[in-house]
């Protein structure tokens, strides 16, 4: 999935609140439950939200399945690419 930033009026805008981020969570355990893989890349701006927004989904989702997530991050872009296995 890829997740642009929740501003409706400017893509790669702004950061997910808890809202957002906890409704992601359960989608990616009940597809871990499934056994399907999950990849989220979060881009939303150039301010580094989406580094946050990311490390937040992983923490949320880490502590329901008691998984670790592998993450790599670019620094010239602020992407970060998170694998769940």
């Amino acid at each position: 999935m890829r997740l642009h930033g929740p501003d409706h009026d400017h893509l790669y805008a702004g950061s997910y609140g808890d809202a957002d981020l906890y409704w992601w969570a359960d989608r990616i355990r009940e597809w871990h439950r499934q056994h399907l893989g999950a990849f989220a890349h979060l881009n939303n701006d150039g301010y580094g939200h989406a580094v946050t927004n990311a490390r937040r989904l992983r923490t949320l989702v880490n502590s329901k399945i008691g998984q670790v997530f592998r993450s790599t991050s670019d620094v010239t872009t602020r992407k970060l690419l998170l694998a769940l296995s």
